[in-house]
């Protein structure tokens, strides 16, 4: 493919931060290699470390406008929208520019204008259901009127697009369901399988380690998490909890207290994206447990995609039947639906039972490759731009 098709794409994570290193600038890197010329607005909370890595994006061929990141709530996001609309309508008045990639809620909000009087091809990346995450997670109440403007907006959001990209294929049938006719594309969050490959693993002091890798506490259920390492410690002696996050981590130490976890056999650590690799490969198992939110249908964690790229077996929960039919038809670990005693008991010993299968993390590599690896997602991008041109 020449370089003819050229894109917006705008994304509030910043390039600089985890999800950008891991879950953005590998994509746009490989869309860029295969044509599609990309003009990258980020929202970036460092702009001094971004401007370190500038140089390098540009010789990839992206051409990158940062923008500073305002924290301020509700007045914050409506100036960062603010500067994505302006920014925006420069590249479409100069640089002529048919498609825009929004990825998440803000970033498409903000050029719903645009596309009234522009009439380019707009790419919502939805990556969940937003209004519904913010009332799972109790900063909204469905009754508010920010919630109801959020839902407007997203209404707004999704009839204007043309196309849209979800996480879950639950999730691409409710908007099928409720949009007849929108075209509508899933993809799992996927992984740059190089990055795990050729790399020194880190161990803990010749321990069993079970890693947590991501956000802590929001969506992700650390008690259940807690008690499945308490079963896993009574067939384990030498079971080491490892926790790789970088928010709230200081109130782990109270709730391991509470649940009798001594501090010798849990260690909690704020690594650098590059190096996280590193101390998922040195573990035997990685482990992902998910409130049962509705929103959460629309959630694919980039954990687990992670993990089993460094050949580590998942206990996972799931509200995905995608995510439970590829750990279970793969035997690359265990589903759990309750986290009672008996069911963590039960999910240790099945846990323990795979991992001596000597194919397992050769197995939990190429099944990550297979479905999660980043080609996957490539692939289905460069249909959605090569159908839009």
């Amino acid at each position: 493919m020449n370089k003819k098709i050229k894109t917006i794409y705008i994304t509030f994570n910043g390039i600089t931060d985890p999800l950008g290193q891991s879950q953005v600038l590998p994509y746009l890197e490989s869309l860029s290699k295969n044509g599609i010329k990309i003009y990258l607005i980020s929202l970036e909370k460092n702009l001094k470390k971004a401007e370190e890595l500038s140089k390098s994006i540009e010789n990839i061929g992206i051409s990158w406008y940062r923008l500073k990141y305002f924290k301020f709530y509700s007045l914050g996001m409506i100036a960062n929208m603010i500067q994505c609309f302006f920014l925006s309508l420069y590249l479409l008045l100069f640089k002529k520019i048919k498609i825009i990639h929004a990825r998440s809620y803000p970033p498409v909000f903000s050029v719903l204008l645009l596309k009234k009087i522009f009439n380019f091809k707009l790419i919502f990346d939805m990556r969940g259901f937003w209004p519904e995450e913010l009332v799972d997670s109790g900063r909204i109440k469905n009754s508010s009127v920010y919630y109801k403007v959020l839902k407007f907006l997203e209404r707004k959001s999704l009839l204007s697009s043309d196309y849209v990209v979800t996480l879950t294929p639950e999730a691409k049938e409710i908007i099928e369901s409720n949009y007849v006719g929108k075209k509508t594309v899933w993809m799992p969050t996927c992984v740059d399988k190089n990055k795990f490959e050729n790399i020194e693993p880190v161990y803990v002091n010749d321990k069993f380690v079970m890693v947590y890798s991501g956000s802590l506490w929001t969506f992700y259920n650390m008690f259940s998490m807690a008690d499945f390492f308490n079963a896993l410690k009574t067939k384990v002696k030498n079971a080491h909890f490892l926790i790789l996050a970088n928010n709230d981590t200081e109130k782990l130490h109270g709730l391991f207290l509470e649940k009798k976890i001594d501090k010798k056999d849990y260690t909690i650590l704020t690594l650098e994206s590059k190096d996280v690799p590193k101390y998922l490969s040195g573990a035997k198992m990685g482990i992902s447990f998910i409130y049962d939110y509705p929103s959460k249908k629309a959630a694919f964690p980039t954990k687990l995609a992670e993990y089993l790229a460094c050949g580590l077996p998942v206990v996972a929960n799931a509200q995905s039947k995608f995510i439970k039919e590829l750990v279970e038809n793969n035997k690359i670990g265990v589903i759990m639906d309750k986290f009672d005693n008996i069911s963590c008991q039960s999910a240790a010993e099945k846990i323990l039972l795979l991992l001596e299968d000597k194919d397992l993390r050769e197995r939990c590599s190429k099944t990550a490759e297979k479905y999660l690896g980043k080609n996957v997602c490539i692939d289905k991008y460069l249909d959605i731009y090569k159908e839009l041109e």
